[in-house]
């Protein structure tokens, strides 16, 4: 493991099988101090037996972290597994305030910006206008020495798709064997973040395709 450094990095939504879980214990073996946030502690205990790495409930993440940190790493999200037509309206606007709008708001309190991830059948594409809110924020930034990165996250093999509903195909759907195969071309998380974590720590801007 890379000898401890005084950098720290923020990271949201950390529940465990997450991008943002994998991400969180990369950036342990690359020698950062951790503040791993999450809504719901209990998600991310697990993280808490691992030193520097300190776990902070979204509610008072600003009030216990005081700006202290390098790198903030925005990946909390909510997710909505459903074709266009299908998706209550409530539904698709609470995705938008929690995926772009959540993420604007962590981002005024910034080091760096990370986030897009677009698959198809994720038909409400907040994250498309999060990408431009990145690319925004990369122009906007540099007077205050802030590098802003947005990585657009392809297939990773965690358990966001354990945590929403399944979209029942009709029998004989022509989409059934593109699923079937876009399954078996998923990459592990571990070899995802770690080159999410080169980005970072390279100082990589700018736009990533990653996955």
């Amino acid at each position: 493991m890379t000898p401890r450094s005084s950098a720290s990095v923020v990271i949201t939504g950390c529940s465990s099988g997450d991008i943002s879980h994998a991400l969180a214990a990369r950036f342990y073996q690359e020698g950062l101090i951790i503040f791993a946030s999450s809504r719901t502690i209990s998600k991310v205990e697990e993280l808490s037996t691992i030193p520097y790495i300190t776990l902070v409930a979204v509610a008072v993440v600003e009030k216990d972290i005081e700006g202290r940190f390098n790198y903030l790493i925005n990946s909390a999200e909510a997710f909505l597994y459903s074709l266009l037509l299908d998706i209550p309206l409530n539904e698709a606007k609470c995705l938008f305030n929690t995926n772009t709008w959540g993420i604007l708001a962590y981002s005024k309190y910034f080091h760096l910006f990370w986030g897009c991830m677009n698959i198809p059948w994720l038909g409400i594409y907040a994250e498309a206008a999060l990408n431009k809110l990145g690319e925004t924020l990369r122009l906007e930034l540099p007077l205050f020495h802030v590098g802003v990165l947005t990585v657009i996250a392809g297939t990773v093999n965690t358990n966001i798709f354990d945590n929403a509903s399944s979209v029942a195909l009709p029998a004989g759907s022509v989409y059934h064997p593109s699923l079937d195969r876009s399954v078996t071309l998923w990459i592990p998380a571990n070899q995802f973040v770690r080159k999410v974590a080169t980005d970072v720590l390279n100082g990589k801007c700018g736009k990533t395709w990653r996955g």
